[in-house]
This record gives C-alpha cells, sequence and structure tokens, in this order.
C-alpha cells in the first residue's frame, strides 16, 4: 500500500521537479486527488459495509463513499433484490431495495437488523491497487500540466497545446491497455 508522499514524490520525479519550484504540494495533492477520481470512474473500489435498522424501518442512509450499489444482503443472510420498475400497488409487493440518493428505500418495513451492503466506490491512496499506481500518475501528470496551462493562460503566456495532449494520450493509453484483467481457470 502506498502513501500520498510516496505518490506525491513519483508525481514530481515524473514532472522533472526535484523541488517544489513549479507546483506546490497541494497543487499536486489535487491533481493526484482528480486522477483518483478520473481512475474511480473507470475502475471503481468494490467495498462492502454494514447498516443497522431498525424496527419498521423503511430506508438506510448509505455511506458517503457510495456510486453505484451492488447487493443488499439481510441480517440472516438473505440477498435482498433490487426493486424493479412498480407494476401496480406497492401492497402484495416481495421484499425489495431501490437507491434515491443517499438512501437505499425498502418496499416494505424491515425488522431491526444490520444489513451488508456491496457497493463500487472511489479509490482513495489506501484501496488503490499497486499495479495501477502508475496509472494515477499518469493521469496526474496529465492535471497539473492542464492546471499549469490554465494559469500561464492567464498571464498571457503561451500554452504548449502538443505537450498537453500527448500527456492526456499516454494516460489514455495506459487505461485502454489495463482494461479488466481476468483469470480464467476450467475444470477437467
Amino acid at each position: 500500500m502506498t502513501t500520498i508522499n510516496a505518490l506525491r514524490t513519483r508525481l514530481r520525479t515524473r514532472l522533472e521537479e526535484s523541488t517544489a519550484a513549479v507546483w506546490s504540494d497541494a497543487e499536486l495533492d489535487e491533481c493526484l486527488s482528480s486522477a483518483l477520481a478520473d481512475y474511480s470512474a473507470r475502475f471503481p473500489a468494490e467495498a462492502e459495509a454494514t447498516i443497522s435498522v431498525a424496527n419498521g424501518a423503511t430506508f438506510a442512509t448509505l455511506p458517503g463513499e457510495v456510486l453505484s450499489m451492488r447487493r443488499v444482503i439481510s441480517g440472516d443472510g438473505v440477498v435482498i433484490p433490487s426493486r424493479g420498475a412498480p407494476t401496480g400497488s406497492a401492497a402484495g409487493e416481495e421484499l425489495a431495495w431501490e437507491r434515491f440518493g443517499d438512501r437505499l428505500y425498502f418496499s416494505r418495513p424491515l425488522a431491526a437488523q444490520t444489513l451488508t451492503i456491496w457497493f463500487r466506490a472511489m479509490h482513495d491512496v489506501s484501496t488503490l491497487p499497486a499495479m495501477d499506481e502508475e496509472l494515477v500518475i499518469l493521469l496526474a501528470v496529465a492535471a497539473a500540466l492542464d492546471a499549469r496551462a490554465i494559469q500561464d493562460a492567464k498571464r498571457g503566456i503561451p500554452i504548449d497545446r502538443y505537450l498537453l495532449q500527448m500527456a492526456r494520450n499516454t494516460a489514455e493509453r495506459a487505461l485502454d491497455r489495463r482494461g479488466r484483467r481476468l483469470r480464467v481457470s476450467a475444470l477437467a
């Protein structure tokens, strides 16, 4: 597991800056945050959490980091299905869930229990796979050059559009090559 300091040092090396002459630590940290968000949009972290609900509850508040829901499991281990489009009265509907905003709504009141949820979330430095650190660095390089180009343009300094495009293209090609890695085995 890496740290933000280690990623920042690698980013500075890529930018050929040994000390904070052009980019401050805060600016590079912002570029790394942006890069993690871009990376997470393509390859979100898969996470699990528990949510306690009171007797008779019809909704539960989700943790703040949830991008998308994958599964809800009741306290007794039964998978609660995602709710499809309602076709009539909700009175006879089986127990199901649907997400709206930062809440999970249930079609029927629940008994007091602890639910387990599986979801996709943004990566942070602690969840970033080691094999993908270089992808985030490449995205951060493009973000840093973009930020510098904006600052330079405000001052009337000419922008090297070719350099910006090359940085973006390099990051995009690396992301495309990464794809989803799949391990397959066959049973004889």
